[in-house]
């Protein structure tokens, strides 16, 4: 089945948190990798142990970032993805850099989804968000792709707080780095 969506131009990814991945799994992937996968999605909410661990309750920061090289060693084509709250916001542009530093090919932003009350604790503001794009871009790397879902553009086109950012002085260079800011 997956040789079908890969002959359909269908990208396929596996997603993961890397934390179970061992040395015969990432010889198994090697093989499998351009012919059946596209790239590896690994969950990487942290640029410090510490973090990691108050949002994923464990300690296998350590072994997903040696896993990480390992697969960027063996070819493997892995994206590293980070889901922005509270507890990482202030690292997000750290969890980039490792990102880079481990030789993961692209890196991807994201917002907590609001599923029931119990996110609510770890939604940000729009202006928060807004203003992390405004920071990872001012620190883009050459040897990383961002990929940033904050917003899609309708939402963009409905929040009040991005055309008050777009129009402060110390984000006009960015905005004007930017063919089209509704990209975020």
């Amino acid at each position: 089945p997956i040789k079908k969506f890969k002959d359909n131009n269908v990208a396929v990814k596996l997603l993961t948190n890397a934390a179970l991945i061992n040395d015969n799994h990432i010889k198994q992937l090697s093989g499998m990798f351009d012919y059946y996968l596209d790239s590896v999605q690994i969950s990487l909410d942290g640029a410090t142990s510490e973090t990691y661990k108050k949002i994923r309750k464990t300690d296998s920061f350590e072994k997903i970032t040696t896993n990480i090289k390992k697969l960027v060693n063996a070819g493997i084509n892995v994206t590293t993805v980070c889901t922005v709250n509270p507890v990482n916001y202030e690292e997000v542009v750290d969890t980039y850099r490792l990102s880079s530093d481990l030789g993961v090919r692209e890196f991807a932003v994201g917002k907590v989804m609001y599923h029931n009350e119990s996110h609510t604790n770890l939604i940000l503001t729009n202006r928060d968000l807004f203003l992390l794009y405004a920071r990872l871009n001012q620190n883009k790397l050459p040897n990383i792709k961002l990929i940033s879902g904050f917003y899609t553009p309708i939402e963009l086109l409905n929040i009040s707080e991005v055309k008050e950012i777009i129009e402060e002085d110390e984000y006009q260079e960015i905005i004007k780095s930017h063919k089209s800011v509704i990209c975020i």
